[in-house]
C-alpha cells in the first residue's frame, strides 16, 4: 500500500496550527548555547574567563581583539551621540556576543560595553582561539558559525526592513495630517508617540526671527493644553542634549531643520526601557518631514496675524 505523502492530503483536511501551537513547537528546539559549545572544549578556555562587578568597563571605542560571549549578568551598550554625549542604545543578556567581527578581521569596537548587573561573566576569545576551536571539532565550530551570522544577519535584516517600513508608514500618514494646517499638529506628535511606542513627545519651537530663542509649544501628556508663546533664551547645545528627567527616565531630543534653519526639536522619552537605536534612526529621518510641517505652520501662523493687522 502506498504511504500517504504531505502532498496527497487534501486542503481542507490538512491539521491547523494555532499561533499558540506553532510557539509551542519553538520552544522545543534546543537553542544552540554558544558558551555551552565553548565549555565542552579545552580546559584551557576556562582561563578566558572574566568577572566584572556593577559599572566595571568591558571594553571601549577602539581596538580590541576579543570576541565576547555573556555567561551571566547584563551589560549597557553605550555610543557616544555627534555632540559628544554617551548614550545606552541597547542592552546585551547571558547567552549574547559582542566583537564578532574579529572573526572577519576586524578588531575595531564602536562602542562601550558596562557591567550593569552587580556580577557579570563573559568569555574572551582572540582569533587565534576560535582557529583552536576549528581545529578541535571542524563540524561543531561550523554550527558555532551558523548561530553567530544567522542570528546577527537576522536580526539586522529584519530591523533594517521594520525601520524603513515605519519611515515610509509614518511619512505618509504625517503628510496627509498636515494638510489640515496647525490645529493636527498635536494629533501628528500624538501618532508618533503610538507608533514607536514613547510615552511622551515634546515639541520645542524655535522663534522664526530671533536666534536662540525657543518656546515649548506642544507636550502629549497635555495633548488639549497648547502652551502660549513664552519664548526663552536657549542654545541649541543644551536642547540637543540627550538628558531630559522632567520629560522621561530615556529621552532623545531631534532637531528639526530646513536647510541650515533650525525650526525647533521634537523631545522623546520613555519611562522603563532605553531606545533603541533603530528607533533613534526612525525619528531622525522623520525630522525633515517635521520640519517642513512646522515651517508651513509658522507661515500660516504669520499670513493669519497679517490678515488681521490689515482688518
Amino acid at each position: 500500500m502506498k504511504e500517504l505523502e504531505i502532498h496527497d492530503i487534501p486542503e481542507k483536511e490538512a491539521p491547523k496550527r494555532t499561533k499558540k501551537e506553532v510557539a509551542k513547537m519553538k520552544e522545543a528546539i534546543p537553542a544552540f548555547s554558544a558558551f555551552a559549545f565553548i565549555e565542552k572544549f579545552d580546559e584551557s578556555f576556562k582561563k578566558q574567563k572574566k568577572l566584572l562587578t556593577k559599572g566595571e568597563t568591558l571594553f571601549r571605542p577602539g581596538e580590541d581583539p576579543h570576541f565576547y560571549i555573556i555567561v551571566s549578568g547584563t551589560f549597557a551598550i553605550i555610543r557616544q551621540t555627534e555632540n559628544g554625549w554617551e548614550k545606552e542604545v541597547w542592552r546585551a543578556y547571558a547567552g549574547s556576543f559582542m566583537g564578532e567581527w574579529i572573526l572577519f578581521g576586524n578588531n575595531t569596537k564602536t562602542v562601550t560595553a558596562n557591567a550593569l548587573s552587580d556580577t557579570a561573566e563573559v568569555i574572551a576569545l582572540t582569533e587565534a582561539d576560535i582557529r583552536k576551536l576549528e581545529f578541535s571539532d571542524p563540524k561543531e565550530a561550523i554550527n558555532f558559525y551558523k548561530h553567530i551570522l544567522l542570528k546577527q544577519t537576522n536580526e539586522r535584516l529584519l530591523d533594517t526592513g521594520k525601520e524603513l517600513a515605519d519611515i515610509y508608514e509614518l511619512t505618509n500618514k504625517l503628510t496627509e495630517l498636515a494638510k489640515d494646517g496647525e490645529k493636527w499638529f498635536p494629533d501628528i506628535l500624538q501618532l508618533i508617540q503610538n507608533s514607536l511606542w514613547f510615552d511622551v513627545v515634546v515639541f520645542v519651537e524655535q522663534h522664526p526671527l530671533i536666534e536662540n530663542l525657543f518656546s515649548q509649544r506642544y507636550d502629549t501628556r497635555h495633548p488639549w493644553e497648547v502652551t502660549h508663546i513664552r519664548w526663552e533664551q536657549s542654545t541649541p547645545t543644551s536642547l540637543e542634549h540627550d538628558s531630559f528627567p522632567e520629560i522621561a527616565k530615556y529621552t532623545i531630543a531631534i532637531p528639526l531643520r530646513t536647510g541650515i534653519k533650525n525650526k525647533g526639536f521634537c523631545i522623546l522619552g520613555k519611562e522603563k526601557h532605553p531606545i533603541k537605536d533603530m528607533t533613534s534612526r526612525v525619528v531622525t529621518n522623520l525630522a525633515p518631514v517635521l520640519a517642513s510641517i512646522v515651517e508651513n505652520n509658522q507661515q500660516e501662523r504669520d499670513k493669519k496675524y497679517l490678515d488681521m493687522k490689515k482688518g
